[in-house]
């Protein structure tokens, strides 16, 4: 004996696979098809659209019930990242260096230096 009660096996017995026996051949059948769907989309489906998929292949499913098999089942779906570009240098307008390096001014207020690219106008950006 393996040290398990009875009542504890018969239990298990049902419950196999994370799937009670009674609704265990619809469920794997949804599975399947869930597996499907998701290995078309190249993994990038989650339950959401795997459930839109099954409502157009005809099946009468809650997204509820695709969450918790996938989860179950560990089906995760994943979006790839896109790539953003958040500056898009201005080639032709570019401003040279007009200091040349000549920091050290003789007198006050004669050479100014900053590092931004815009200024706020009431008329917009310049």
């Amino acid at each position: 004996m393996a040290g398990v009660s009875r009542s504890a096996y018969e239990r298990w017995k049902q419950h196999r696979d994370g799937i009670p026996a009674i609704a265990g051949t619809a469920e794997r059948r949804l599975l399947k098809v869930i597996r499907e769907i998701h290995a078309e989309s190249d993994g990038t489906y989650g339950s959401p659209r795997v459930a839109g998929e099954l409502r157009r292949r005809g099946w009468c499913v809650n997204h509820k019930r695709v969450g918790r098999l996938m989860r179950i089942w560990g089906i995760v779906g994943e979006a790839p990242k896109k790539k953003r570009t958040t500056t898009i240098p201005d080639r032709p307008h570019r401003i040279g260096d007009r200091v040349r390096g000549d920091f050290p001014p003789d007198t006050p207020d004669t050479t100014w230096c900053g590092d931004i690219s815009y200024i706020p106008t009431w008329e917009g950006f310049l």
